[in-house]
């Protein structure tokens, strides 16, 4: 099976802040949209296009909190369904 991104990409994502990514956008911890070469590649609406909708984030996992906090960050995100230990760890990151 061939990866999407290849692991120098992902480490270049890494050096470059992101932590997590939707519709072919990148976000840094903080929320904003990291530019990134990957981004171009990407057949997407773009995430700007979600601004000022009503966007619901559906996150579940421990390990997704870092991902689910910084899109919350972005101002994109209206709404969340959350696990409750998930809820519980997003507390302390906000």
């Amino acid at each position: 099976q061939q990866a999407i991104i290849t692991t120098d990409e992902m480490n270049s994502l890494r050096e470059h802040g992101v932590v997590c990514d939707t519709l072919g956008a990148f976000f840094d911890a903080d929320g904003q949209i990291v530019r990134h070469p990957l981004g171009d590649l990407s057949l997407s609406v773009g995430a700007e296009n979600l601004r000022g909708r009503n966007v619901v984030l559906l996150s579940a996992g421990l390990e997704k909190t870092t991902a689910t906090a910084a899109l919350l960050r972005s101002g994109l995100v209206r709404g969340l369904i959350i696990d409750g230990d998930s809820a519980a760890r997003l507390e302390s990151l906000l």
